[in-house]
């Protein structure tokens, strides 16, 4: 994305969004919004009412962008299970701006209710829908777990290796952290 060429609106987006997922939502003040964005900060009232207002309308365009990505990986005819979970665990490394563990501790405990439902939404559809789509594709029904205590579980497994500048992206490979999730220890 070309930052130059975005509308002002889009441009704030678009700063707000690497602060956010930058530094989090509580460590991101408006000012630094507005800064970054070259305007004054009233200015940014014009285009939105709060912080929490900016916030939600990065996770809504940072949902659709990771809602397609892995609508694409999971609608490939020739993958098998594990090989989705390599490209989905690779996607969400090379692509998601944020800390996912920061991202999500900001999503429960920083928004208002109003707005934690939204995100939910938006939670469920972008991230684990295509994951709940994906399980129930390539496990047996019945199964010992649900495609959606797989999709929570397989997020938490990962969440440690989608962080950016993190060590752990160095020392254990996408295929090694999938291959232990699918096939366990034995």
């Amino acid at each position: 994305m070309n930052p130059e060429r975005l509308n002002r609106k889009e441009f704030i987006l678009y700063i707000a969004g690497e602060l956010f997922m930058e530094k989090g939502f509580q460590a991101t003040s408006t000012r630094e919004i507005a800064e970054k964005s070259q305007i004054k900060q009233p200015n940014l009232y014009h285009h939105f009412k709060t912080k929490e207002d900016i916030y939600v309308a990065v996770l809504e365009r940072l949902s659709l962008q990771v809602k397609d990505g892995l609508e694409t990986i999971i609608t490939h005819p020739h993958r098998d299970l594990e090989e989705c979970l390599i490209e989905i665990l690779t996607y969400l490394r090379n692509k998601h701006p944020a800390n996912f563990t920061m991202m999500s501790h900001d999503m429960t405990f920083e928004i208002s209710n109003e707005h934690h439902a939204q995100l939910y939404v938006l939670w469920r559809s972008a991230y684990l829908d295509p994951l709940e789509t994906l399980f129930s594709r390539y496990l047996p029904q019945p199964h010992r777990f649900t495609p959606a205590e797989l999709a929570r579980h397989f997020y938490s497994v990962i969440a440690p290796f989608i962080q950016k500048d993190n060590r752990f992206n160095q020392e254990v490979s996408a295929d090694n952290i999938i291959h232990l999730f699918v096939h366990g220890i034995l």
